[in-house]
């Protein structure tokens, strides 16, 4: 069993854009959801602004989503701290 690094531990709640998704031993992750995919692939071609446009939100939103995204392929999994009982 490999043993999740420090920086593959995320708690509180996950950036927005992001969806919470079954990992391996009854852990959770996280990663970007289809949207996510959407708004980075509408902003490398058209623009952060238009991908803002398309998504209602300002476009701040987007380019912190598009950084989100690097950190997420860099250093997947995002595996969740596990819940206290």
């Amino acid at each position: 069993m490999v043993e999740a690094d420090a920086s593959q531990i995320k708690i509180g709640r996950p950036p927005r854009w992001f969806e919470i998704v079954p990992a391996e031993n009854g852990r959770r992750a996280q990663q970007p959801s289809a949207e996510a995919w959407r708004l980075k692939t509408v902003a490398e071609t058209e623009g952060e602004h238009a991908a803002a446009r398309s998504a209602n939100c300002a476009a701040i939103q987007v380019r912190r989503l598009i950084g989100n995204i690097a950190a997420w392929e860099a250093t997947r999994p995002w595996l969740m701290a596990e819940e206290e009982a």
